[in-house]
């Protein structure tokens, strides 16, 4: 059971992010919602300002919690979501007046956190400054994190490193990338990475290439895939592949492709398939069942809707699509499925739409995953599903972009933190 969670500060990764979690209730429903204020997608654990239950917008801050008191005592500045105009110092604390309805330190692109209460673990929290995109746990509690940075902590990091249990980077574990790193599967003792690069450890590989977690050491395999790949998931053995290529290892692959993670051999899997670049948004596996979402697409004359479909593990065959609509709000706006998480048995997916599958949903909506049913569970959140874990499902608010409301949603009951 995960005491702590790798918060990262992007919404494209896949763990904790400044977001809010909502429990998987039957309805979906979220209960009184504990909320917080982030200035950046890089900060986190300051301090949330409300008066009466309300968050106000113009605020004065009393900076003397410990999060932001041990910031200042080490001397990193502190980030504010609006502009702050007075401060006043006294013997424990420090005063902030201002527009604004967060402040609290920079962290980087990444933090560790604690699942059950959100509560920044500053002491197991290497800065990152950049953008995490991926990030990956094996069964030891270390953290591989990949996306778009130069350093983590005190050391030379390009875009790929290894956590410690103790959240704290790895020293004799380096596997620099040149190039960007967009998504991590972990495999036994084998982490694929997948991205828009040339090189891992100083080795040729492109836009794919496998590492032994233990060492770093690069396998010797060479699949490269011909444009970036974004996202990865793992399901009977195999790594599948969704992405901008048309080829994989040489061969003809159009958005779709599977691989064998130690040897690197090309599947026949997806062979015959032609996903159009517009269906290629998002990517998950659930029991012998690939879920592949995507947005509005031109085929030929004719434009697709943006919808979600369950292809076979073994031989692509389609079992179920089902589709997206609009209704009032996002009538303008490509419908589209922009994430998935798979949880047991159900498909968590979030995008752009009020409808999906004849029914009313709003950005959000839970799938069985064998048979496309739509589920009750509908929470009503602009946001995008990052990750599920024992019963909770994580969001990035569409409002925390840049500055927002970043909330918990647990069982029923209020809970402080995330």
């Amino acid at each position: 059971m995960f005491t702590s969670a790798f918060r990262v500060g992007s919404v494209l990764a896949l763990t904790v992010t400044a977001a809010c979690t909502q429990a998987p209730q039957p309805d979906g429903r979220a209960r009184d919602p504990g909320t917080a204020r982030f200035g950046q997608e890089d900060t986190a654990g300051g301090t949330s300002l409300e008066a009466g239950g309300q968050t106000g917008t113009a605020s004065v801050a009393s900076v003397a919690d410990d999060t932001t008191n041990q910031a200042l005592a080490a001397g990193i500045p502190l980030v504010l979501d609006g502009p702050p105009y007075a401060v006043a110092k006294t013997a424990g604390s420090v005063y902030i007046g201002g527009t604004f309805r967060y402040v609290g330190p920079i962290t980087g692109g990444g933090v560790v956190a604690n699942a059950a209460t959100g509560a920044l673990d500053s002491a197991r929290t290497p800065r990152i400054p950049g953008t995490v995109r991926a990030a990956v746990a094996d069964a030891s509690g270390r953290v591989f994190v990949g996306g778009t940075f130069d350093t983590v902590g005190d050391l030379p990091r390009r875009n790929l490193a290894r956590l410690g249990p103790n959240g704290q980077v790895d020293a004799a574990w380096k596997a620099d990338v040149a190039g960007l790193v967009y998504a991590l599967a972990l495999h036994g003792d084998i982490l694929v990475v997948g991205g828009l690069f040339t090189a891992i450890a100083g080795v040729t590989r492109q836009n794919l290439a496998a590492v032994r977690i233990d060492s770093g050491e690069v396998l010797p395999w060479t699949t490269p895939a011909q444009a970036r790949v974004l996202q990865m998931a793992i399901a009977g053995g195999l790594v599948y592949l969704l992405g901008n290529f048309t080829t994989v290892g040489g061969e003809p692959r159009s958005g779709l492709a599977a691989i064998d993670p130690s040897t690197g051999a090309l599947s026949e899997w997806a062979s015959g398939l032609d996903l159009p670049e517009g269906e290629r948004r998002s990517l998950a596996a659930c029991g012998d069942t690939l879920l592949v979402g995507g947005g509005e697409a031109t085929l030929g004359s004719a434009t697709t809707k943006g919808k979600i479909s369950a292809l076979s593990a073994n031989d692509a065959s389609q079992r179920w699509t089902v589709y997206t609509e609009h209704a009032n709000a996002f009538t303008a706006a490509p419908r589209s499925i922009n994430s998935i998480v798979a949880l047991g048995g159900t498909a968590y997916v979030s995008g752009v739409f009020e409808e999906i599958g004849g029914l009313a949903r709003l950005s959000q909506a839970a799938l069985e995953c064998q048979t496309g049913a739509i589920l009750p569970w509908s929470p009503s959140v602009l946001g995008t599903i990052l990750a599920a874990h024992e019963q909770t499902v994580y969001v990035s608010p569409i409002l925390g972009v840049g500055g927002g409301i970043v909330a918990r949603y647990n069982d029923g009951s209020r809970t402080p933190g995330v």
